[in-house]
């Protein structure tokens, strides 16, 4: 038998889930349904049989566990049922709350203590749509923050908030542009922006990496993605880090020309690469992507191609806005993204729950 509404009451049925947690399935299922058509009127790809059968599995675990490590026993469950494809598993596994870190499980005593944070847009949709749901009520986002705040404390509001941008409030290339001219337009300038942007990933980042005596390397692009990396290293380098700056093409920008004189002004190492061979003895504990961001389009060239396999060689890597690459053939692997102003819509889906921050530039 394939997966299917029937089998699915059978599974229920057979694991003694209880009538009302069906029932709250369902609900849930309507839920994380409504957040998927959203999606994908927007542009999004979503597989709405994983949404579906995730939904109505996700508490699966509840028919023996009602601790926070349901989500592992109901994977441990359905490892019964063969026709339960391994990506379903993993919606019922990610779903719990919004996400739970590997800290959280040791403090909750989970075992296995490990990261269990939704990463597919598939996965986030379900864990979401769940949270949306108070007993067999859907409520609003408001409605869920609060519950959140006042039940589970900062962090855990934090990763819901995160959600919420990721699946209905991104921004598309094209919107982000015009809300950047609307900021000028009100008196700000890209100058302005382009160092509130620097300012917010280097504090960020050091909120999850610290970087104080870390080697930082820098790697920045000729555009505003690059002029961002030349205002981050300076940053970086007041919060204690040793800096190095690697400028890949000359900047095209009249900002980024600013903020490369500044950087060699506070006395920050650089170095100008214009062939691969350059990249050679670069060498760091974090590396900061500034090459493009949101801005490729097409086959990428030398010496940004080696630069990206370079970034990949680190051991952290941070992406300003959008890893350089991403949905090319290759791209540079990143543990955590800074997103400038708004979360964006390339990254929906691409890296775990809360492994995105939103730095704001007042945009």
């Amino acid at each position: 038998m394939t997966l299917s509404e029937q089998l699915v009451e059978q599974i229920w049925a057979k694991e003694g889930l209880p009538i009302g947690i069906r029932e709250h399935c369902k609900v849930v299922l309507e839920s994380s349904m409504a957040v998927a058509q959203k999606l994908i009127a927007k542009g999004v790809q979503v597989d709405f049989g994983l949404v579906k059968f995730g939904a109505l599995l996700h508490d699966i675990g509840r028919a023996k566990d009602h601790s926070a490590r349901q989500g592992i026993t109901g994977y441990e469950i359905l490892q019964k049922y063969h026709e339960v494809p391994e990506e379903v598993r993993k919606i019922v596994k990610y779903h719990v709350g919004a996400g739970l870190t590997k800290e959280d499980c040791l403090k909750l005593k989970i075992s296995p203590a490990e990261d269990l944070l939704p990463v597919t847009v598939e996965e986030k949709i379900v864990s979401y749509g769940d949270n949306l749901v108070g007993g067999n009520k859907i409520r609003t986002f408001e409605e869920t923050l609060k519950d959140f705040q006042k039940k589970y404390g900062d962090e855990s509001a934090e990763r819901l908030r995160l959600q919420h941008e990721e699946l209905e409030n991104f921004a598309t290339r094209d919107e982000m542009h015009a809300l950047e001219v609307k900021a000028v337009q009100k008196g700000a300038t890209i100058e302005k922006l382009m160092e509130k942007a620097g300012k917010g990933v280097a504090e960020i980042t050091t909120e999850f990496y610290p970087v104080i005596r870390r080697k930082v390397a820098c790697f920045a692009g000729p555009g505003n993605n690059g002029g961002d990396a030349f205002v981050a290293a300076r940053y970086f380098k007041n919060l204690g880090a040793h800096v190095l700056l690697v400028s890949l093409e000359k900047p095209k920008t009249l900002e980024g020309k600013i903020n490369l004189k500044r950087a060699k002004n506070a006395g920050i190492d650089i170095i100008e690469v214009r062939k691969p061979e350059d990249l050679g003895g670069i060498k760091g504990e974090v590396a900061v992507d500034g090459i493009f961001g949101t801005g490729i389009k097409g086959e990428i060239k030398e010496p940004f191609l080696s630069a990206i396999r370079k970034i990949n060689e680190f051991e952290i890597k941070i992406a300003i806005d959008v890893p350089s690459g991403l949905g090319g053939n290759e791209s540079v692997n990143a543990d955590f993204a800074v997103c400038l102003g708004r979360f964006k819509k390339a990254l929906v889906g691409k890296l775990p729950l809360g492994r995105v921050r939103i730095a704001n530039i007042g945009v």
